[in-house]
């Protein structure tokens, strides 16, 4: 995969009718393809798959019937982020697709695997907020619901609940960034004005931090509380400066999370600020502090844009 594209390594493989394998994976941007035709000894180089998708998990795999199943966020041309989970099937060795049986619309699905069993049945397991609600979803489907676009099967059902997690981990260390700047809470406070389908909101408990995630905040310093944000999508945030003033982007330390936009800020001027990481979403699990986060500052000036990609929140 090259670097540019390179996310997670979460891939499907199926092996097509003329002996070729298919490979499928993950991207920044959606979904990547390769092909190979000596049983994976050596592969074509990367091209960008023939569907559009937001940049998660998807699911595909050969059925009994000798059909494809894929399992997706949207329709085939549409990237709608991390929500209507649909499963469609492919006839003709994935050049069209037919179907389209809406598995869970919610925001905040995500995640799909799953397996046939003898009799034919499919079964998809998916998660639903994970940082939240915290349920692990099942699909018992059939081919038959896949192409009508509902369920016709009568022992169909949709949403059954496999899991619903409970616990809340244990706290850990939070780093007190005292190598930080000041905050300079008390200088004027830039205007901003979200672009592209961003909308802007307040900073107050359990609201929603983005339009394509079901993320909520968890906390905030009391320096921050009652400020304004740009909600936009986890994976890049624009806007414009509409009056001078401060600025700042919440985003996770390099040792926290991967997806940070630290190298931006820094070619952008930006500083961290002398005060503590806080959890923005979610809850501390077992990999770390993945969604703790770090504020960094910059005076702004009217007509200034800003355009930054995974993952930021801007907060004036």
């Amino acid at each position: 995969m090259p670097p540019e594209h390179a996310l997670f390594d979460e891939h499907s493989i199926v092996e097509l009718k003329d002996r070729r394998l298919w490979l499928v994976n993950r991207t920044k941007t959606g979904i990547g393809q390769f092909f190979s035709s000596d049983k994976g000894k050596t592969w074509t180089d990367f091209q960008v798959a023939p569907f559009k998708h937001t940049s998660s998990r998807f699911f595909l795999r050969r059925l009994a019937s000798g059909n494809i199943l894929f399992i997706k966020h949207g329709d085939i041309l549409e990237d709608c982020g991390r929500s209507k989970l649909k499963a469609f099937i492919s006839k003709d060795e994935g050049k069209t697709w037919e179907g389209g049986l809406v598995l869970d619309e919610r925001p905040g699905v995500s995640y799909p695997d799953g397996d046939q069993a003898p009799d034919g049945t499919i079964h998809i397991i998916y998660d639903f907020d994970r940082h939240g609600q915290k349920f692990i979803h099942n699909a018992i489907i059939t081919e038959d619901d896949v192409l009508a676009g509902k369920l016709v099967t009568p022992t169909s059902k949709l949403r059954l609940v496999v899991n619903h997690a409970t616990g809340i981990h244990p706290a850990r260390k939070m780093g007190p960034n005292a190598n930080g700047a000041p905050i300079e809470a008390d200088q004027p406070r830039a205007v901003m004005e979200g672009l592209d389908g961003t909308s802007s909101d307040i900073l107050k408990p359990a609201v929603l931090l983005f339009t394509d995630r079901q993320y909520k905040l968890r906390e905030v310093p009391k320096w921050l509380e009652g400020r304004n944000f740009i909600r936009s999508s986890i994976d890049g945030t624009k806007a414009i400066c509409r009056q001078d003033g401060n600025a700042y982007v919440m985003t996770p330390l390099s040792h926290r999370n991967r997806d940070n936009v630290l190298v931006w800020l820094a070619e952008n001027g930006f500083v961290k600020v002398a005060q503590p990481e806080f959890v923005l979403f979610g809850e501390p699990y077992w990999g770390g502090l993945a969604n703790t986060v770090s504020v960094f500052r910059r005076k702004m000036t009217a007509g200034e844009t800003l355009d930054f990609g995974k993952w930021g929140i801007l907060v004036y």
